[in-house]
C-alpha cells in the first residue's frame, strides 16, 4: 500500500509555497508531511500538479491520498473504508485503488467527515500555537530534561529539552502558557527570555538576550532580538536587535540588524495584504510580514504591517518600503529595480554552501523558473510603482 499527500490551492500560501509544497511548509514541530507520517506510522511521498516542485509517479495500487491542507491530528481513526473522505465540499483523503483526488470513477462511496483545512498562510499562523501543544502531546519522543543550574523555569512538567542541547546559565523557559520544546544540538546563549507554547528546531542557535514567545523555530536558524508568534522555516538568520512579530520567514532569508516589523494597525482594524494586485482582508488584527526563501533585509530595515515579500529580493534603505514586494526585486522605499537571475542564484548558492549543502542542479532550475513565473508581474508592477504602499 502506497500513502501520498497532495497539495492543492498551493498559490493561496504565496509567497512561502513558491519553492515548496504546502506539504512541506513548517508549523507547529513538523511540515505536513513529516506529521502525517507520524498520525499513520508509513512513509508518505509527495504529489503536485507543479512539476518543478519534487512529486511522485502515481501508483497502481491500492494508495491513501491525503491532503496537504487539512487537519491532520486525529484523522486516522476517522479513515477505514474504501472511498472519498470529504469536510464539506473539501477532499479530505481518497482510499483505494484506481482513484485519485482527480480522478474519481463512478459510485464510489463518499464519506463525511469533520476536518478543518487550511485555506491560506494565515490561518497557519493563526493556528501555529495550539499546532505545537498538538504537536507536543501527541509525536513528542523528548523526556523532561532536568534544567541545567542557573536557569529559572516556570511550569517545567512543560518543558522538553533535548539531552544534546547546550543552554546556559541565566535564561528564563516559562511554560505558563504552554509547552516548549527544544530540539538536539540547539544552543541557547544567556540572558534569554523563551515563552511557550514554543518549538526550537535542531542545530539552532538562540544568541544572548533573545526574547522569543509562541513561536516556531526551525533547525539550522540562528535568532536573537523579539520574536512573537512567528515561524521561521528554517535555514534563516534574525541574529540581531529588532522586533518579528505575527511572521512567516522562508528558509535562507536574512534580516540585517535592526530589521523590524509592526504587525497591529494604528487604528487596530483587521489587516489587509495586497498579493499580485489583489488586495485580501485576512481577518486579523495581528500581522506582520510574509517573506519568501533566499530574501534579505539591509540594517535598520523597517517592514510595515501585512507586508508580502516574494524570493530572493533584497530590502535596503530608509523608510518603509512597499507592502507587495515581487520576487526578484532590488530596492527599498526609493524605488525597485530586478534582481539579475544570475546573480540572485549565485548569491543564494554561496549562503546555502555556508550551511554545507550545495546547490544542485534542479535546485537552481527550480529558482530560474520561479525568476520567469514572476518576470512579468515583476516588470509590470516595478513600472508602474504601484508595490502596495497602501
Amino acid at each position: 500500500m502506497k500513502y501520498i499527500i497532495f497539495e492543492e490551492k498551493w498559490g493561496d500560501f504565496y509567497p512561502v509555497t513558491l519553492t515548496r509544497g504546502v506539504f512541506d511548509i513548517l508549523f507547529g514541530m513538523f511540515n505536513q508531511k513529516e506529521r502525517a507520517e507520524r498520525e499513520f506510522g508509513a512513509l508518505f511521498e509527495n504529489w503536485t500538479e507543479r512539476d518543478y516542485i519534487e512529486k511522485c509517479i502515481l501508483p497502481d495500487e491500492e494508495t491513501l491520498f491525503l491532503n496537504a491542507r487539512a487537519h491532520i491530528w486525529d484523522i486516522k481513526e476517522k479513515i477505514k473504508e474504501k472511498g472519498i473522505y470529504k469536510s464539506g465540499n473539501e477532499i479530505i483523503a481518497v482510499y483505494g485503488k484506481g482513484i485519485t483526488p482527480e480522478y474519481i470513477p463512478e459510485n464510489v462511496k463518499i464519506f463525511y467527515i469533520d476536518v478543518p483545512v487550511f485555506n491560506n498562510i494565515f490561518d497557519i499562523l493563526k493556528f501555529n500555537q495550539k499546532a505545537i501543544k498538538l504537536d507536543i502531546s501527541r509525536y513528542c519522543d523528548i523526556k523532561q530534561k532536568k534544567n541545567p543550574p542557573n536557569i529559572h523555569s516556570i511550569n517545567p512538567d512543560e518543558i522538553f529539552i533535548s539531552e544534546n542541547a547546550k543552554i546556559y546559565g541565566n535564561i528564563t523557559i516559562d511554560a505558563s502558557n504552554g509547552p516548549i520544546l527544544i530540539e538536539k544540538n540547539v544552543t541557547i546563549e544567556p540572558y534569554t527570555y523563551l515563552k511557550g507554547p514554543l518549538f526550537i528546531g535542531k542545530n539552532s542557535l538562540i544568541k544572548a538576550y533573545a526574547r522569543i514567545s509562541k513561536s516556531s523555530i526551525g533547525k539550522v536558524s540562528k535568532v536573537s532580538g523579539e520574536i512573537e508568534e512567528s515561524i521561521i522555516q528554517g535555514y534563516s538568520n534574525k541574529q540581531h536587535y529588532g522586533f518579528l512579530g505575527h511572521s512567516y520567514l522562508g528558509e535562507w532569508v536574512n534580516l540585517g540588524a535592526g530589521t523590524t516589523n509592526s504587525d497591529l494597525k494604528n487604528n487596530y482594524s483587521p489587516v489587509s495584504v495586497n498579493i499580485s494586485g489583489k488586495k485580501l482582508n485576512t481577518g486579523l488584527q495581528f500581522l506582520g510580514s510574509i517573506i519568501g526563501d533566499h530574501t534579505k533585509t539591509g540594517i535598520g530595515t523597517i517592514l510595515n504591517t501585512g507586508t508580502i515579500i516574494g524570493v530572493s529580493c533584497n530590502i535596503f534603505g530608509e523608510g518603509f518600503p512597499p507592502k507587495y514586494i515581487p520576487s526578484f526585486s532590488w530596492g527599498g522605499a526609493s524605488g525597485f529595480k530586478t534582481y539579475n537571475m544570475e546573480k540572485a542564484i549565485k548569491t543564494a548558492e554561496i549562503v546555502m554552501g555556508r550551511r554545507n549543502i550545495k546547490m544542485d542542479k534542479k535546485y537552481r532550475d527550480m529558482m530560474k523558473r520561479i525568476y520567469e513565473m514572476t518576470k512579468e508581474e515583476r516588470n509590470t508592477i516595478i513600472a508602474s510603482k504601484d508595490m502596495g504602499h497602501s
